[in-house]
């Protein structure tokens, strides 16, 4: 796992110190070893932050070359079957210096060119230039485990791992984007391809880019096919999948350094724990907690570790201990992010590093397993017979619906799916964001845009939904929470459930298989009945959030300074009489996100 930085400049001067100091500000992403090439013209440099997995020797440091010097790879993350490739190569008459799995990508490119990507099983974000041609070839993989910045304009090109890597170079058009701010406003986090800045755009998972000739090139290479449907039955389907994880969990165990899992004491994180354990004895396990025992899961994650007999460590986090680090929050997601569970994610991949350099997590679990409550109340909150009274009665809300019941009143009086849809996710809705924020601020922005690109009618409905969640909420939010937040402390972060041969088969399964009885993760609960505890497979889901409701009015009152009595943003964004009426009134989430803004603003 590792650090990438690029630079292809034609309209300006670009100093060897210059690029230098962009890729150290993304050392923690890989402080084992450096590397640093130029091409002859000094036109374009490539940079690389090691962080040391696999052949620890020097002969695995980046940029790597081609035995020819005509290609160059810089790249980030693992791939998993490389050792099966590696052969496949060596048959062909090809010959490796290293045991790397950047040396098959770079080989594997010279023979198969692009379609290198259809072999590639893995997370991944990597650049090969061909010096010849002075061409790029940039990917990102299947799911978007691994992060891809980069900005063209005037003849310029750059690509980073992190938004910090560009934006500090001189000559970067650094507008901000207002549309991406409403949009974080609704989603708590700014969806790819965009990002703050109008300029800088994210690569999306199963991308790729091609850069020549002063033309950017961007195409798809991989999607889930939602009209493949399986003809398995449903026992054959426990095994296909039980197989397919513990495949996934074996070929993700490849390290030469100490690995191990960090264990939330959900179903996910546990299964990938369990079955990581039966496979590598050693294994070593994390957990985090809150003071508050009402609000702390640590009993579950314990109970875990205490089954499967690992050496485990732990951290209890306090009101007082999760806050002394916002401005962390800013530099470490660079641009505006709410997800306010980043924080125990930092803590527990903090503790983490003190043990291991590399870790599982059950990350993509709710997504290809149907954990999500939302699922299954969809359907149901369609069927109310009151819907005719609330839609010609709309003035009534405000009088007798409490907060939930607002969110409830909007998705039966919404007039599609999508739209009810939106009402389960989004942070500040459509008519709150329009109160919040000047109107000028509005001109051709449709709240929905985002998800319409993902949104088909004619897709079952359980499947739609799950799968607008996991190309959208997925990697913009829950994936870039987990990278930055590991790489910040130097760990790199896997997750099994994301390989993406069982994410497609589990997505061709009939929703029936996914909620047997109307409950959650019906395929997951049945392949781990008689291997973990009962309280871990049927407890109520909770995630990996701050308590809110114990530690909002602490926040608050604690939180003087930033809310400068009830005007919290400087930018003339937001409406100040607006917020100073319904600051307190807001949920934590919202008022965490309005925090985040703020700092972002001012940072």
């Amino acid at each position: 796992m590792c650090g990438i930085l690029g630079a292809s400049v034609n309209s300006f001067s670009l100093s060897k110190d210059e690029f230098l100091k962009s890729k150290k500000l993304m050392n923690h992403r890989g402080p084992d070893a450096t590397g640093f090439y130029q091409s002859k013209t000094k036109r374009v440099m490539l940079g690389h932050n090691r962080l040391s997995i696999l052949d620890l020797s020097k002969a695995g440091n980046q940029p790597m070359q081609s035995d020819d010097k005509r290609y160059i790879i810089t790249f980030n993350g693992e791939i998993y079957n490389f050792q099966k490739l590696r052969k496949e190569l060596i048959k062909k008459g090809y010959n490796f210096r290293t045991k790397t799995d950047t040396e098959v990508i770079l080989i594997g490119y010279q023979y198969w060119k692009e379609k290198i990507l259809f072999k590639l099983n893995g997370m991944f974000a990597f650049c090969i230039y061909d010096s010849l041609k002075n061409s790029f070839f940039i990917a990102r993989d299947h799911i978007g485990i691994k992060p891809l910045y980069y900005y063209f304009s005037n003849r310029d090109f750059f690509f980073s791992s992190e938004l910090k890597g560009i934006l500090n170079f001189k000559n970067i058009n650094k507008e901000i984007s207002y549309n991406s701010v409403l949009d974080y406003l609704s989603f708590g986090y700014i969806p790819a391809p965009n990002t703050v800045y109008k300029k800088v755009k994210k690569l999306k998972p199963g991308h790729f880019i091609i850069y020549e000739n002063n033309k950017l090139i961007k195409r798809k290479y991989w999607d889930v096919n939602l009209k493949n449907e399986t003809s398995f039955s449903y026992d054959e389907t426990l095994e296909k999948v039980n197989s397919l994880i513990k495949n996934s969990i074996k070929s993700q165990l490849i390290s030469d350094v100490p690995i191990g899992s960090l264990l939330s004491g959900g179903i996910d994180s546990s299964a990938v724990t369990y079955f990581g354990n039966k496979i590598n004895k050693n294994l070593i396990t994390c957990s985090i907690g809150f003071d508050d025992k009402k609000y702390s899961e640590i009993n579950y994650s314990r109970s875990i570790a205490n089954l499967i007999g690992s050496d485990h460590y732990e951290s209890i986090m306090s009101f007082e201990n999760s806050f002394e680090n916002i401005d962390d929050i800013i530099n470490i997601y660079d641009e505006p992010f709410a997800d306010s569970s980043a924080i125990p994610t930092l803590e527990v991949s903090r503790i983490a590093r003190k043990k291991m350099t590399v870790s599982l997590s059950g990350d993509g679990g709710d997504e290809i397993f149907n954990g999500y409550k939302r699922y299954l109340n969809f359907d149901k909150r369609k069927k109310y017979p009151f819907i005719t009274l609330f839609n010609f009665l709309p003035h009534l809300k405000n009088f007798f619906l409490n907060k939930k019941g607002e969110r409830l009143f909007r998705f039966l009086s919404a007039s599609n799916n999508l739209e009810r849809y939106m009402t389960y996710i989004d942070y500040f809705s459509p008519f709150e964001k329009r109160q919040m924020i000047n109107k000028d601020y509005f001109n051709n922005y449709d709240d929905y845009y985002f998800l319409k690109k993902y949104w088909n009618n004619d897709i079952e409905l359980n499947k739609q939904i799950r799968y607008i969640d996991f190309k959208t909420y997925l990697p913009d939010d829950i994936l870039t929470k987990v990278d930055r937040a590991s790489m910040y402390h130097s760990l790199e972060s896997r997750p099994p459930l994301l390989d993406y041969k069982l994410v497609e088969f589990c997505f061709s399964l009939p929703s029936d298989f996914h909620i047997k009885n109307h409950d959650f993760k019906s395929i997951l609960k049945d392949i781990l009945i008689q291997k973990l505890p009962e309280k871990i497979i049927n407890r109520s889901k909770k995630g990996f959030s701050l308590p809110w409701k114990v530690w909002k009015n602490k926040f608050l009152k604690d939180s003087k300074e930033l809310l400068f009595d009830g005007k919290l943003i400087n930018s003339n964004i937001l409406n100040e009489k607006y917020l100073k009426k319904n600051i307190y009134n807001l949920s934590g989430d919202k008022l965490w996100s309005l925090i985040i803004l703020e700092k972002w603003f001012n940072n």
